[in-house]
Order: C-alpha cells, then structure tokens, then sequence
C-alpha cells in the first residue's frame, strides 16, 4: 500500500503544488523520497527531478555523473522529453585532480542532445582549464552549433573556452539569452574573420535580448558590436558585465561602442567588477556613461561594505540615470556583508536616501539587497532586519526594500 494514499485525503492538484515548491527551492533528496511514497507523485516527480541536469551539481567527477545520466536516458527514453536544461562541467569545482579532455572530445554528447527534444536551456563549462575550440572534437563542435540554431533554446552558455572562432558568434547571437564567460577569440587573423563575420550575418537577424559577457576581450566585444551593428533597430535590452578589467583601454572602448548602440532599447545594466578586500567596485570608467540609457529601468551595482565611502561609486553612477520615471529598480548587490559594518556607515546610508529622493527616481519602485553567496542564519536574519530598515526617505516614497541571497 502507497503510504500516503493511506494517511492523506489531499486532492492531487495541492499536491502537486507542494512538490512544485520543493522543486523549486532544489531539494532533489525530498523530490525522491516524495515519488517513492505513493505511485501517484512518480511521474510528476521525475518530471522535476530531470528538468535540469547539472554535471556541477554533486562531488562526482563529470565523466562518471555523464555516463551515469546518458546510460539512464538509453534505458529510459520518457526522461528525455523531461530535461529542460542541461549543464555539462568537466568537474565539480573542487577536483582538480581530472582534466577537460573527456568533455571536449566525448562524441555521444552529440547522440543526447538529440534525443532531448524539450531542451531549452543549455551549458558548458571547464573548471579544470581552458581548452581551444579547435582541440574539440570536430562533431561535437557541431553539434554544439546546431543546438545554438534550434528555435527552442532560449538560454545558451559556454564557459572558458579559447581560440574560438569569430564568425561562429553569428550562430550564437540567433539564442535570446547568451553568456560568454571567459570565451576568448582567436585573434591571429582577426581582420580577415570580421569580413567573413560581416558577410554570414547579412544573412540572418540575430534575436539577442539578453547578453552576459564575464570576463570579456576587447576582441570579443568588437566582434558582438560589429555583428549586432549591421542591423538598423537595436534589439538588446539587458547587458550583464563581469570581472571587466577596466584598465583595458580597448576593452572600455569596445564596451562603450557597444553600450551607445544598444543605448535606444536597453533596460536592464548589470555592471560587476572584480574587487578586493578594502576596495570600492569601480563603476564603469569613462568615456562610458549610462546617462545615454534613456529606457533603462533596472541597474545592478556592486557594494564592498569593508570599503569606505560604501556607497562612493554608486553615486556617481546614480548621478548618471537620465531615465526618470522609467527607472524602477536598483539591485545593490552586497560583498563583504557583515552586521557591525551595516550599522556603521550610517552617513552612506543617509546619501544614497537623499540621491533616490530626488524628482529624476520618482518612477522607482523596488531597492533589492543581493547576496550573493549564501550567509548562516543567524547573520542572514540579522543583515536583512538592518538593511531593511535603511532608506526611510525612499520607502516613504513607496519604494518596496527587499533582500535575497538568491536572484539568478
């Protein structure tokens, strides 16, 4: 007998419900128990637990966790049309002992991806190096492309990889959410590549509307500018920047280009730098003002609490925002969290008030408090209960104050 079918008289439905939010906070262990509870939940379920298939989700390394689930997908062909997002890593972050070889040359990858017909959301990723595109093996390569080019996939991903191939950006700017994180472009016949890049994207219109560039090359800027220029009516509307090394002059110039041609439809700027201990987040350098976002609704700003001035770079950035009633949001993402200092930069706090006080913020609604990695309880309750608490100015204006420690 199911257990549950014998101690609950629960409609389905609200069942369903509590296993949605079980899957969505993650907790794969709880969504196994619950299918092996009553024969009811089996599928349901499955359905979540295969949604998304992280390589980087368990301390196994990623040759064993692959050939685990490509075995599991032969012997049941139901749990492909399951998996919605699928994330392939050479390893789980901690094992540096194994290499990337497997993943850039295991030619059954191409065999799955055909088999997940529901696919919408895809990534590789190497924690273990950083390999040439041209040392993949030459139908994966393929394959990977292809995936790019199918009308379901809306997310695409790849994650340190070097010596790629220019004109392929074509192909990658057709997905609506890209992230290049530290892909790097093979720069030796850079000139000649741009031409032939100029000449396959006559051929088609990209459907680019959301771009994540972490670690970016002035190459690989100037490729995705020179691509998304030829079309007269800009598409972009968010743009993600991290771990930009600002002291590259021709990288701070390729972003600029890029940031005044996305200018007339961009809504969303997410501007991460790298930072250290006792140091401010620079905000963009010039020539690069934001003041040219005229639809700009959402900045994301990088605060370092252990730096004083806190809010020094923030400023001068909001001081830049032209966009009136359509700014709706500021995402102040916090490092460095601790308790005693939220409390001790009091004349910061009094600042940043008086700035989303003034008539050019009238439109904003929401301040969001980001943390990024996850703090113990106790400092969780205690940082959220004083950052809540600041911006008395703002919230009397009707502006919501609200904290998580996980947005994306």
């Amino acid at each position: 007998m199911d257990i549950l079918e014998s101690t609950l008289d629960i409609p389905l439905e609200i069942l369903e419900l509590i296993i949605d939010e079980v899957a969505h906070r993650n907790d794969k262990e709880t969504l196994k128990t619950i299918s092996l509870s009553s024969r009811r939940f089996v599928d349901h379920c499955q359905k979540k637990l295969f949604h998304t298939i992280d390589l980087a989700d368990k301390c196994i390394y990623g040759e064993d966790y692959y050939r685990r689930l490509h075995r599991i997908l032969s012997q049941r062909p139901k749990f492909c049309s399951y998996v919605r997002d699928l994330r392939l890593v050479d390893s789980y972050v901690w094992d540096q002992s194994k290499d990337w070889v497997w993943l850039a040359n295991e030619e059954s990858i191409c065999d799955v991806l055909g088999i997940l017909p529901n696919l919408h959301s895809f990534s590789l990723t190497f924690k273990t190096g950083q390999p040439k595109w041209t040392s993949f093996n030459s139908y994966l390569r393929q394959a990977l492309l292809d995936l790019a080019k199918r009308p379901s996939i809306v997310r695409y991903s790849l994650n340190r990889i070097s010596d790629f191939t220019p004109s392929l950006l074509v192909t990658l700017l057709m997905v609506k959410n890209l992230e290049l994180h530290d892909v790097q472009m093979n720069e030796v016949h850079l000139t000649s590549s741009l031409a032939v890049v100029q000449g396959i994207a006559s051929t088609s219109i990209p459907r680019l509307e959301s771009l994540v560039l972490r670690v970016p090359s002035a190459s690989t800027v100037h490729i995705i500018h020179t691509i998304l220029s030829l079309y007269p009516i800009p598409m972009l509307r968010s743009l993600h920047v991290v771990f930009v090394n600002d002291t590259d002059d021709a990288l701070v110039t390729e972003l600029w280009a890029l940031l005044q041609w996305s200018a007339p439809s961009l809504t969303e700027l997410q501007w991460r730098p790298s930072i250290r201990t006792n140091v401010l987040a620079s905000r963009p350098p010039r020539p690069i003002d934001i003041g040219i976002l005229c639809q700009l609704e959402t900045l994301h700003f990088l605060v370092n609490f252990h730096a004083l001035p806190v809010f020094t770079e923030l400023l001068a950035m909001l001081a830049q925002v032209s966009s009136n009633t359509a700014f709706r949001a500021l995402v102040i993402e916090c490092q460095f969290l601790k308790v005693v200092e939220l409390v001790a930069c009091a004349s910061d706090w009094l600042s940043l008030d008086t700035t989303l006080t003034r008539p050019v913020f009238n439109g904003l609604r929401s301040v969001v408090f980001y943390v990024r990695t996850r703090p113990v309880a106790s400092m969780k309750a205690s940082a959220r209960a004083i950052l809540l608490e600041q911006l008395p100015g703002a919230r009397a204006k009707g502006v919501t104050l609200s904290f998580y420690t996980d947005l994306y």
